[in-house]
């Protein structure tokens, strides 16, 4: 033979993903690359690894692919991943709730964390100085401290 290329074919699953209800009732393709770029976000300069991350990724994606539904709010795949969060790490799950929320002010962020039953018991000088998290919840929604 003188042709001195090959070829060859590839098969692959493609994936049949329930489409994703956004917020304002637009419908678009589920990411998992989106997925993955939220949790990099929340766990910036956290002690997680690209595998820990995958691995959520990985779960929710087959979470999805076994729903029955042809549609899923965007607001079910966000809690999804503030549950895989809140396993993994507080600080990361406090900054996804942070954004994905859409908190009015800071005080509705501060009662919500105070009310959630995953950081109970956990006093707040553990994590941050109370008047550091205000300066960052402040930071987060761009309001003044």
């Amino acid at each position: 033979m003188s042709c001195k290329w090959r070829f060859s074919t590839a098969e692959s699953i493609i994936a049949n993903f329930p489409a994703i209800i956004k917020k304002d009732g637009r419908r678009e393709s589920f990411s998992p690359e989106k997925v993955f770029k939220g949790l990099q976000a929340a766990t910036q300069k956290r002690p997680i690894s690209r595998a820990q991350l995958d691995s959520i990724v990985e779960k929710i994606s087959n979470w999805l692919l076994h729903r029955t539904d042809s549609e899923i709010s965007s607001q079910m795949i966000g809690q999804k991943v503030m549950s895989e969060l809140k396993r993994l790490d507080d600080v990361a799950y406090i900054r996804f709730a942070s954004v994905y929320r859409s908190f009015r002010d800071v005080q509705e962020f501060v009662e919500t964390l105070e009310d959630d039953p995953v950081l109970e018991g956990i006093p707040i000088e553990d994590h941050y100085a109370e008047s550091e998290i205000h300066r960052q919840q402040s930071e987060i929604l761009g309001t003044e401290p």
